[in-house]
């Protein structure tokens, strides 16, 4: 089966879509979200558009008043995704995981997936519903 990156990321992010919906296993939806939302986030790039991690990078810069290096947002953002699917170091072979990290992921993606198509799939909008219910702080902008 030949598969387009969309196409994948897609698939991977109505899956985690459909997880978070049923309420179901959180470390599923993070990967599935993490491997979308990384996809995305390249082909929004190579659109020529601002994806999900630059505008997060770049509102940090405004509320902090300073330069924020993309590698220093990454270790932030990305350090809950990347314990999830690397084993690189012997010395973490267990760390401390925040299921909450999982629901973020799933809006970046999200975002990028709009920003990129400019719309939802049926599952990504009730899961988008839900997460602005369950967790109305991360749709409201800081003011």
């Amino acid at each position: 089966m030949k598969l387009t990156k969309l196409e994948a990321a897609r698939r991977q992010l109505d899956t985690a879509a459909k997880l978070f919906l049923s309420d179901d296993d959180r470390l599923a939806l993070h990967t599935l979200s993490g491997a979308a939302e990384e996809i995305l986030g390249k082909l929004v790039e190579r659109a020529g558009q601002q994806n999900m991690f630059e505008r997060m990078r770049h509102h940090a810069e405004e509320r902090f008043g300073r330069v924020v290096r993309s590698v220093e947002l990454s270790k932030l953002v990305n350090d809950s995704r990347n314990s999830l699917k690397h084993a690189n170091d012997p010395n973490e072979d267990s760390f401390v995981y925040d299921s909450d990290h999982a629901v973020v992921m799933l809006f970046r993606a999200m975002v990028n997936y709009q920003l990129l198509c400019g719309e939802l799939t049926d599952t990504m909008e009730k899961a988008l519903e839900r997460l602005g219910h369950n967790y109305p702080s991360l749709l409201q902008p800081n003011t």
